[in-house]
């Protein structure tokens, strides 16, 4: 639901392309298969993806590890205490500043 809720986000800010992550390898590999429909059980999400794929000229999907991407994982807890919707489009804000670039010297 998150990689739904992102690309919708993604669409409707204008973008084209997108790079798409995730830790789930089950999903990344759900997502690349060429079937029509997928049968398991959440199926239904797996061909909202492939759907909402279809709005962007250029996409890029990989597997990045959970200790590969500690930002993602996180905003991910923060936003299990979040009640509203925040994004950042340019800046970090001050409070994720050293987690982003511990994040991009594992990265490099």
């Amino acid at each position: 639901m998150a990689l739904l809720f992102g690309m919708k986000f993604a669409r409707d800010a204008g973008f084209s392309s997108i790079l798409i992550e995730s830790d789930s390898q089950g999903v990344i590999n759900d997502v690349r298969k060429d079937e029509e429909e997928s049968w398991a059980s959440d199926g239904h999400l797996i061909d909202d993806i492939k759907r909402s794929l279809q709005h962007f000229e250029d996409v890029i999907i990989s597997f990045s590890p959970r200790e590969g991407n500690q930002v993602a994982h996180f905003l991910a807890s923060h936003a299990l205490n979040c009640n509203t919707m925040v994004a950042w489009i340019e800046e970090v804000p001050f409070w994720l500043e050293s987690i982003v670039n511990d994040d991009m010297i594992v990265s490099s």
